[in-house]
């Protein structure tokens, strides 16, 4: 293995062995979604492995304790602008727990976020060949968050405005386009 590898193999224990040993509500984390545990890394990782201590982030904690990780994604929101991001990806790692703990359960060692994928831009009206499958991936999430939308493979008004609803509710620029930080909130992929 490189340096790099080690090192923050090293780095990723050490905020484990804290998070779990210093916060209880995380006491159940080696048994989490690889999802749900990569979202907690990944805050731990912009914060610090100390940042839901001292009673800090209450409802984030009372989620994770409970394994909701609908609640989880709703309490991840960082506050610092230049995190847009990855709130967006951390929300949708917990979405990803959320739908790899739905019945019938996924193996919960297995990351759902596809990373360095490639994400198409799409939008209302596109059925070019190929799209379908991501229309349609991307309107089993939808449904999936409650978002009323039928699969049919097709980007039509009925999607587009489930998109719209969905990127309101993540306070993004509403306009139906789904782009990277929109598939990157569902959970669906990162770059």
């Amino acid at each position: 293995e490189d340096r790099l590898t080690v090192l923050v193999g090293r780095q990723i224990a050490e905020y484990e062995d804290h998070l779990v040993g210093q916060v209880a509500e995380f006491a159940n984390f080696p048994n989490w979604p690889a999802d749900a545990q990569f979202g907690l890394l990944s805050m731990a990782w912009a914060m610090g492995p100390a940042f839901a201590g001292g009673g800090r982030w209450p409802n984030f904690r009372a989620a994770c304790a409970n394994e909701d990780w609908f609640g989880a994604a709703a309490n991840c929101h960082m506050v610092n602008d230049w995190l847009v991001k990855r709130n967006a990806v951390n929300r949708g790692l917990f979405r990803n727990a959320a739908w790899s703990a739905a019945p019938p359960p996924s193996e919960p060692a297995v990351l759902f976020l596809l990373v360095g994928a490639v994400r198409p831009t799409i939008q209302r009206g596109q059925v070019a060949s190929g799209a379908e499958t991501y229309v349609s991936e991307l309107q089993q999430w939808l449904a999936f968050l409650g978002y009323p939308v039928e699969e049919t493979g097709s980007f039509d008004d009925a999607t587009h405005d489930a998109v719209v609803a969905f990127q309101r509710d993540e306070r993004f620029t509403a306009d139906g386009t789904v782009d990277e930080l929109t598939w990157a909130a569902l959970g669906f992929m990162v770059p």
